[in-house]
């Protein structure tokens, strides 16, 4: 398996496949644009016409409490406190109104202008337009009766287009696709709360409890359906649009949850210098949404979603430590020392927090970035426990899912792979978790020679590693080449032992059988020829006195057994080690066992089997052992070429280097790809490695077989 080249479980479906166009034509694209002014118009209209009788509303007291926007008596006292009049706390609180309504103005008329033809851009466009006036909706509903029917009518579009964005952001579809008949849920909701928010024939006026239960379970099928989006059909960079659209309504929920919360806790007046740094910063917190909104859609490949989300979370963080400390302090060390109204504490207070600011952000950085991307900050830690698991890992075959966990493990990554490279392919030895999305390959190379590849996917499909990421990938991938490559070596070790026992099994074996063909041939053949030789002559002594011809006959014919006796002796010892060996020598040897094949084969047979022979001029002395295994290896070939090859020549070349090696070819039938390993061909490679040589006996694509040994030659 190629790790350049392998197949890919992509988070993407069959749905998520086809490509789907949102770009509008003709009078279609004239028309949507017609209605995009006129929703902005509108907007800008009712904010521009409720100014007036906003800022008279403004002007009423009331008591009520802190919960409305307008002054009780005891604000004003505190808006004189401040130096500030009645009119100036109208002013700010149009002015912020004025700035929040721009703020999504300017963003939806970004996304109008990057995508003026595009129909779910323009659709976005016009809900973050007519967002403001359902969140001001104290300012718009200070209208007189007439607008209030405009101001409805926006209202309902933007609850309705805004739960219509979130079924169709990021591709402009529907997933999955029955998500179509809750937008008509949507829309019946959105409609009775604005149109009919007291009819009798309402019940959801009537019955809170089903209100809010609807409300929820239609909420909570966009955020399934934003799930299954994301995990089953996004591609790469529409996961990334979510991610930004998903960071910025955090941040807008956490902004609108934490104003209750701390209108609950602390409650203040309006008019207050809490007020004046409340408000702003709750409508700041939701301008988040249209401006991650507009990044989704028109820069979601400019900035990296998780630095920012990583940031975020780190000064989050640091200023409610810096904040919660302030408190502690001033509070505490007031009540301890009864020092309130002074100058002291709050110094006190700061100058530990300047002290303290620098290591708390670090140790919060280090704390964050292990939340998000494990222990990658801190190569030594991973090391180190990297070669600890390795260090209580026994057996050999668990070092390498032990690497992977690890690895997953310390740098949270979903899926980790470790492929070792055999011949060349690349097989799966180990591996951790599920692959999603297309992993990073990182080549494991030990002395220049590519041994394996690891294989890392990212946290979310379709990231990016950062530059942070592959710096400790890089150490990493040199300490597992080390590992992986001590590994395999084990392997090999482990492989060779088997090896070695199994020819020592062989040698063990082959030995026994030497032995009881001996003694089989001695008992059988020597013993028996023997004693009849012994009595053959008792017979002759017998007879010579009386009859001297009888006699003599008696002795020729032990002369003819003891020449047969001499001659089973003479093949028993050139079984174990033909003289030829130690009379000619190996090439010698090989030359007149050529010379007796040719000659056995008479005239005819002789003029169609031509046998050459290229060998060195003299060979040095070489090993008994590898001498008698190199002429078998001969013998049997040169026997199955002369009985089943059919060959018309047949060479035989030897060569010395480092070891010797014999190659017999001839030009005959040959044989099938896979031949039935009979006999001889077994023998042949028997002989060989009980040496710890190689026999290969393979068909030559022209025609015919050869067959070569490899025998090594013990260093003195």
């Amino acid at each position: 398996m190629n790790p350049l080249h392998m197949d890919r479980q992509i988070g993407t479906g069959a749905q998520g496949a086809r490509t789907s166009d949102t770009r509008l034509y003709g009078h279609w694209l004239v028309i949507a644009r017609l209605l995009w002014f006129a929703v902005v118009g509108l907007v800008i209209g009712i904010v521009i016409a409720s100014i007036p009788t906003y800022i008279t509303f403004l002007h009423t007291l009331t008591t009520n409490g802190s919960m409305q926007i307008q002054l009780t008596p005891r604000g004003v006292l505190a808006l004189h406190a401040l130096g500030l009049s009645i009119d100036s706390y109208a002013i700010f609180n149009v002015t912020i109104n004025a700035l929040f309504v721009f703020g999504f103005v300017l963003v939806g008329a970004v996304i109008f202008w990057r995508k003026a033809d595009d129909r779910l851009a323009l659709f976005t466009s016009a809900a973050l337009v007519a967002f403001p006036i359902g969140f001001i909706s104290t300012q718009t509903t200070t209208l007189p009766s007439p607008w209030l029917l405009l101001v409805q009518v926006v209202s309902f579009f933007t609850g309705s287009s805004l739960s219509l964005f979130f079924y169709l952001f990021p591709n402009g579809r529907f997933v999955p696709p029955w998500t179509r008949w809750l937008m008509i849920g949507w829309i019946l909701y959105e409609g009775s709360e604005r149109f009919f928010p007291a009819s009798p024939f309402n019940p959801l006026a009537h019955v809170p409890a089903l209100n809010h239960s609807l409300f929820f379970v239609l909420l909570a099928s966009i955020v399934a359906a934003q799930i299954y989006r994301y995990r089953r059909v996004s591609t790469p960079r529409e996961r990334q649009q979510t991610r930004w659209v998903v960071f910025g309504c955090t941040i807008g929920i956490l902004g609108l949850i934490g104003s209750v919360i701390f209108s609950l806790l602390a409650p203040f007046e309006n008019g207050t210098l809490t007020f004046f740094l409340f408000y702003p910063t709750l409508l700041l917190s939701v301008l988040c949404i249209p401006i991650s909104i507009g990044i989704a859609i028109l820069r979601s490949r400019l900035w990296d979603i998780d630095i920012i989300i990583n940031r975020t979370l780190v000064y989050s963080l640091l200023t409610l430590g810096i904040v919660g400390f302030y408190v502690l302090v001033v509070v505490s060390l007031g009540t301890l020392f009864q020092a309130q109204g002074t100058l002291v504490l709050p110094l006190l207070a700061t100058g530990l927090i300047a002290v303290l600011f620098q290591p708390l952000r670090l140790r919060l950085q280090r704390g964050v970035n292990r939340l998000m991307y494990g222990e990658r900050d801190d190569p030594y830690t991973l090391l180190s426990r990297f070669g600890q698991r390795l260090e209580t890992t026994l057996a050999p075959d668990a070092v390498l899912p032990t690497i992977v966990q690890t690895v997953a493990q310390a740098l949270k990554l979903p899926y980790v792979a470790l492929l070792l490279k055999e011949k060349d392919a690349f097989t799966t030895a180990a591996s951790c978790g599920v692959l999603r999305g297309e992993p990073l390959a990182l080549p494991l190379i030990y002395q220049g020679e590519t041994i394996g590849t690891l294989l890392l996917a990212p946290r979310t499909p379709g990231e990016m590693f950062a530059l942070a990421d592959t710096r400790v990938f890089g150490e990493l991938a040199r300490q597992i080449s080390l590992a992986t490559h001590a590994v395999r070596l084990t392997a090999d070790l482990q492989r060779a032992n088997a090896h070695l026992v199994a020819a020592r099994a062989r040698v063990v074996t082959a030995h026994e059988e030497e032995r009881r063909r001996l003694r089989r041939d001695l008992h059988d053949g020597l013993g028996p020829t023997l004693a009849a030789l012994t009595l053959k002559i008792g017979a002759a002594r017998t007879l010579l006195p009386r009859d001297q011809a009888a006699a003599d006959a008696v002795l020729r014919e032990l002369g003819s057994d003891i020449e047969t006796t001499v001659n089973d002796i003479r093949r028993l010892v050139s079984n174990l080690r033909p003289p030829s060996l130690d009379e000619l020598g190996l090439l010698g040897a090989i030359r007149e066992h050529v010379l007796q094949q040719t000659l056995a084969l008479g005239v005819d047979q002789g003029d169609e089997l031509r046998m050459t022979m290229e060998a060195p001029d003299a060979l040095p002395p070489l090993p008994a052992a590898v001498e008698v295994a190199a002429f078998r290896i001969v013998q049997e070939a040169l026997t199955n070429v002369v009985r089943h090859a059919h060959a018309q020549t047949c060479s035989i070349r030897l060569e010395l280097d480092t070891m010797l090696s014999v190659e017999i070819c001839d030009t005959g039938t040959g044989f099938l790809a896979e031949p039935h390993a009979g006999v001889g061909i077994r023998s042949m490679n028997e002989r060989a490695s009980e040496l710890g040589g190689t026999c290969i006996v393979e068909p030559i694509p022209t025609g015919g077989t050869c067959v070569l040994a490899r025998l090594p030659i013990p260093k003195e």
